[in-house]
């Protein structure tokens, strides 16, 4: 049986690359929202 170890000191690159990759997604436009930030139901909460 193979024997499976783990560096509980490792950190993983967490995020890494995300700057660049939201930078690019910016420049081609796809940084739009998917979902509004408000839904009607939640605007007629307010009138």
């Amino acid at each position: 049986m193979e024997e499976i170890t783990f560096d509980q000191n490792a950190e993983p690159p967490v995020r890494q690359g995300w700057e660049a990759a939201f930078r690019r997604m910016h420049e081609a436009g796809d940084d739009a929202l998917i979902i509004p930030d408000v839904f009607d139901d939640e605007i007629d909460m307010v009138r």
